[in-house]
């Protein structure tokens, strides 16, 4: 889409001006990082107008225009927004649209059972958003007379897994409550729009997020507004590779006008970060004369004193985030029990807890290997048959063997489980195990076909494609991810000059 640069928004060029008496020196959050009335004006306006001719077609976008019965109409939007969590938008398109198929209402996915929830949710990960959307539902229906709630206050307030985000979102794209919501993609918006040069995740931070799309969301749109902003977000204003030529708010952008002046400081020399010879109605103050302005003074949301302004990544400067703490590396030793009966070839599997990392999936049976332990010197083999006997009540023969065959790679967000997998074959089904709970653990005996239509976990696939290629990773795993190839061809960081538009 076409940039609007050609309409009038004298308001941006002094908008970032700040003079001591301008900043609270209570608060220590100066004016840079707020909107004048007519940058709030302009913002609405350029983003809905870009938003009604480049939003994606995205089936929850449809049902929440179509659907004219206001519960299936919040169900729909409810069930995006739990699926999206954590969740790129190309994956979940196929998941949702099988789960409306199946359930269209809160009342069909309150009748359904929680394990045919979680084989639905299936390769989604993060189950515990399906169990929640799921409890959500029963609850609506037989203790809130199947209403949901319109307002984001009482959405957050009634339903389990609804937070402030999801309940925002519901209200505002389902009820139009005009209340603005808060994602990954709107902190970086607005980051570069209000260079906002701190931690993103740190408590001053969020709250003058959540104050800033209060502040901005267009009270007659609301639903399109909030959409619009996560939209560009996704689409143009991305984290690594951002297009700000096309950005339909860039000359309201602070980022795009920092990153600016860097190029006509290093042509020209130094000049001024904003244009002080346009005074406006707005900030009728002198501009500031200098971007290293911006770190040294004692705003909380401004760059820290110690934080360096990377000229060549631009506008991607912002958002700052924390360091992330290191994942916890995990080895885990996973045994695929197989039968071979004159009728068929069977798997044992075992439930999780219905608490705690992937509750309630079906897995092989597996253990974390503590490597400091004083049997160091055991076999992992013999280890597995200890297990398989302790915790299912399987007695193996002295001489059964135990294949390797190999290792596989998972990564949750916090754990990195290296599955060390291991293959014992039983020429006969153990009677004791017929469906039954074992020390306090449902387990049963799967078809392969089975097991493929089963709540079964990423990792636990894994470690199945693993033994149905004979030991061999399936082609293509472990392959570093490709970066993303840009319209021109190239697979590299965009430089700092192409951020602009050539006049």
């Amino acid at each position: 889409m076409k940039s609007n640069s050609k309409r009038s928004r004298s308001s941006t060029s002094s908008n970032a001006s700040l003079s001591e008496d301008e900043s609270s020196k209570d608060s220590k959050i100066c004016k840079l990082h707020e909107f004048s009335p007519r940058e709030i004006e302009n913002l609405r306006q350029y983003l809905l107008s870009w938003y009604d001719t480049s939003k994606r077609d995205l089936p929850w976008r449809r049902i929440g225009a179509q659907e004219t019965d206001r519960n299936r109409r919040g169900y729909a939007v409810w069930v995006s927004e739990v699926m999206l969590q954590q969740t790129q938008v190309a994956t979940v398109i196929e998941y949702y649209n099988k789960w409306m198929k199946r359930w269209s209402s809160m009342q069909e996915l309150g009748k359904a059972s929680l394990e045919e929830v979680n084989e639905m949710w299936a390769g989604l990960g993060y189950y515990s958003r399906a169990r929640r959307l799921h409890e959500g539902c029963k609850k609506v229906v037989n203790e809130m007379n199947g209403e949901l709630p319109s307002d984001a206050v009482s959405l957050k307030k009634s339903l389990p897994g609804v937070g402030r985000y999801t309940a925002a979102a519901i209200a505002s794209i389902a009820f139009n409550e005009p209340v603005g919501l808060v994602d990954g993609n709107v902190v970086r918006v607005l980051s570069r729009l209000r260079i906002i040069g701190t931690d993103s995740s740190s408590t001053v931070a969020v709250e003058m997020f959540w104050k800033l799309v209060d502040e901005i969301i267009a009270k007659d749109h609301p639903g399109d507004f909030n959409q619009a902003i996560m939209e560009l977000g996704a689409t143009v204003c991305m984290p690594k590779s951002p297009h700000c030529g096309s950005c339909p708010v860039r000359e309201i952008c602070l980022a795009y006008k920092q990153a600016k002046h860097f190029v006509h400081k290093n042509e020209s020399g130094i000049k001024s970060f904003f244009d002080s010879s346009r005074q406006t109605e707005d900030h009728p103050t002198d501009a500031l004369t200098d971007i290293e302005e911006l770190i040294s003074n004692d705003c909380q949301l401004c760059l820290p004193r110690d934080s360096t302004w990377n000229a060549e990544l631009g506008v991607c400067n912002y958002p700052r985030k924390a360091k992330t703490k290191e994942a916890r590396q995990e080895t885990v030793a996973v045994c695929i029990l197989e039968c071979h009966t004159d009728e068929d070839t069977l798997l044992f599997l075992a439930k999780r807890p219905s608490s705690g990392l992937l509750a309630g999936l079906w897995e092989f049976p597996n253990f974390v290997v503590e490597t400091d332990s004083s049997d160091s010197d055991v076999s992992l083999a013999t280890k597995v048959k200890e297990f398989i006997r302790e915790e299912f009540e399987i007695t193996l023969p002295e001489n059964q063997d135990v294949s390797h065959l190999g290792q596989v790679v998972h990564l949750f967000s916090h754990i990195h489980h290296t599955y060390i997998v291991h293959k014992i074959v039983l020429n006969a089904k153990p009677k004791v195990l017929t469906g039954e709970s074992v020390n306090g653990r449902s387990t049963k005996w799967v078809l392969h076909s089975e097991f493929l239509e089963m709540a079964v976990s990423t990792g636990m696939k894994k470690v199945y494609s693993l033994h149905k290629n004979n030991g061999k990773p399936k082609k293509g795993s472990g392959r570093v991810r490709q970066k993303r190839e840009e319209k021109d061809g190239s697979k590299r960081q965009r430089v700092l000059d192409s951020f602009f538009v050539k006049t």
